[in-house]
This record gives structure tokens, sequence and C-alpha cells, in this order.
């Protein structure tokens, strides 16, 4: 059987069943439709996907340039102090740390756990003389501080001097023994506009922040004001 045999076969088939045809052609064309939609709907969760993986690499990218910058901060600080432990142009150097830092709030110098030097005085010298390896809130942190010698943040936490923030405490340790902490503040407002939170299409994304409590390890979450929807 030739090709035009074949072909006048299904012609005269197609013909003589248009319900059965129409049908099949139907069937076709759903297949397409559903094919078509599906392909361009997985497009869209694809490009989706994408612009949320670039949004949380440049918040993420942001938070570690937060810490880092905090952390240099400390050091910084730490080094004011003289070989007695004393520390020296203390107002100076931290006014430069504070003006020179968009991220940074207050810096603090602490020794032996207790706060005894902060900038601005102003604004927290309700934490003068204030303890922290007796504080409940902050004690365990900056005692794995001490142990691990490493720079720690503690919080989202309520501040002494009024409202929620941040605070890096960098160990400071002088002849090979612990002589306080070198700590940095970030407010809570300020670490969120440095995220860059408040700049992403508030339609599209939905941000909150958590933390492992160290003591309970439990998750505590949403520390964003009012829920934000950023």
């Amino acid at each position: 059987m030739n090709f035009k045999e074949i072909l006048k076969k299904v012609s005269h088939w197609v013909f003589t069943r248009p319900k059965t045809t129409g049908f099949i052609s139907f069937l076709m064309m759903l297949f397409i439709l559903s094919f078509l939609v599906k392909m361009r709907y997985e497009i869209v969760k694809e490009n989706e996907r994408r612009e949320m993986n670039n949004v949380l690499g440049v918040v993420r990218q942001n938070f570690e340039q937060v810490l880092k910058s905090s952390y240099t901060s400390a050091l910084t600080l730490a080094m004011t102090l003289n070989d007695e432990g004393n520390p020296e142009n203390f107002e100076k150097i931290a006014k430069q740390l504070v003006d020179n830092n968009a991220a940074i709030d207050a810096v603090q110098l602490v020794p032996d756990g207790i706060i005894k030097y902060v900038y601005p005085f102003e604004e927290n010298k309700e934490v003068i003389n204030y303890n922290i390896l007796n504080s409940p809130q902050n004690r365990l942190e900056a005692r794995k501080s001490i142990k691990s010698k490493l720079m720690f943040f503690a919080g989202p936490l309520k501040l002494k001097q009024g409202g929620i923030g941040v605070v890096g405490r960098l160990p400071v340790f002088k002849n090979n023994r612990f002589w306080g902490f070198s700590a940095v503040i970030i407010r809570l407002e300020t670490l969120i506009r440095e995220s860059g939170i408040n700049t992403i299409d508030d339609t599209k994304y939905y941000f909150q922040f958590s933390k492992i409590n160290p003591t309970t390890y439990k998750e505590r979450k949403n520390f964003l004001q009012n829920s934000i929807t950023i």
C-alpha cells in the first residue's frame, strides 16, 4: 500500500466519523493547551524563585556586613586599652566609630562584666555600672563568649536604656586574663534599615526574624514590629 492509498483511507475515516474526529481534535488541543499553561507556570515560578533568592542574598550580604563592621568596631575599641587595662581617648575614638558606622548606635567597654564606659553617654547612661554577668538575659551568652574567646551577638532583647536591640560583645584578654568586653549596640530599627528589608516590595515578601533561645533551645519568632510583611 502506497502513501496515496494510506492518505485516502485516513481521509475517508476522518470524514465518515466527524464526531470522533472532533473529539480527538479537542483532546489534542486540550493537551497542547495544558502543556503550554504548565510550561508558562513553571517559568513564572522559576523566575519568582530566582528573584526571591536574589533578594535573600542581598539581605544576607547586608547582615554579614553589619556583623563584620560591628566586629571591626569592637576590636578597634578594645585597642584603646593600655598595658594597665585603662582606656585611652575613649570618647574621641568611640565618637569616630559611631559617627562613621551607620549600623552602630552605641559602644561600650565592660571591664569585669560591668559597664563602665559608654558612648553616646546621655542616651545610654542608664546602663552604667550594670553587671551583665549577673543578668539572666545576658550572662549565658556572655559566658559563652568568654569561654570561646569569640564575639557573640545577644538579642534582639530589651535594652536597659530603652528599646530593643542586638548587643555584640567581644571578650578582651590582657596578659592571658579576662579583662572584660568591648561591645557594640545595634537597635532593631537600625538593623532592619541596614539589612535593606525596608526597600523591598512588601506586596511580594514577608520577612521574619527568629532566634534559638540559648537556655531553652526553643525558637522564638517574629522580632519585627507588627509582623512587618516585607
